[in-house]
């Protein structure tokens, strides 16, 4: 049986701080090891982006053998985000998130101007080179979901993505326009977001 690759060659390989010889033996362990080769794929979340291993060309074969390996154990797509939200007395607050709650003045261009605004809840997470901001919108016992997506770096609204919403009803798709998926009033329960080439996010409503 041959051995695994130890933590600080591993982290090598990532780095690209190794010799071509060691490169060839890491790559060769790799295609055999499922352990090995989950490791690499966890910590680059090569599911999110292949643009993430900026640090060292890793081979195709290499890649691809990590992302059936992923997506076989955890799920086609990584979450970038997770949040939790409560409904009590017709207004939404957050119970927990891996985001960043925003204020309403910081929302996403087409919220900007619309009614009450101040009683929304605004979360964003940055993933590779999108921006997913979900928005739940204070309507009673039945918040509004949004989910907008932005370029990172020139804050332009993301057109196309194809948005998927599977939760207590069924599934739901969206294409954004201007940035915006709009999946209306939504009932207490656990919702998962699969946004297109981003990642996914993991949604509960509590009430």
């Amino acid at each position: 049986m041959t051995k695994c690759i130890s933590d600080e060659a591993m982290a090598a390989y990532v780095d690209g701080r190794i010799d071509p010889e060691e490169r060839r033996r890491i790559e060769s362990h790799l295609v055999r090891c499922d352990r090995c080769i989950e490791q690499i794929a966890v910590l680059k979340r090569v599911t999110d982006s292949r643009e993430s291993l900026a640090g060292v060309r890793i081979p195709d074969r290499v890649l691809a053998r990590a992302e059936a390996l992923i997506a076989e154990r955890f799920g086609r797509r990584v979450s970038v985000l997770d949040l939790v939200v409560r409904v009590a007395e017709g207004l939404v607050s957050v119970v927990k998130t891996t985001g960043e709650v925003l204020s309403p003045d910081l929302c996403p261009v087409p919220a900007r101007g619309r009614k009450k605004r101040g009683k929304n809840v605004f979360v964003k997470q940055r993933a590779g080179t999108a921006d997913v901001i979900v928005e739940m919108e204070s309507r009673g016992d039945h918040p509004t979901l949004r989910v907008f997506l932005e370029n990172t770096e020139t804050q332009e609204p993301l057109d196309g993505v194809r948005v998927n919403l599977k939760g207590p009803a069924g599934m739901e798709s969206r294409f954004a326009e201007q940035g915006l998926a709009d999946f209306g009033p939504k009932t207490a329960g656990q919702y998962r977001i699969e946004i297109e080439d981003v990642g996914e996010v993991s949604l509960e409503i509590q009430s």
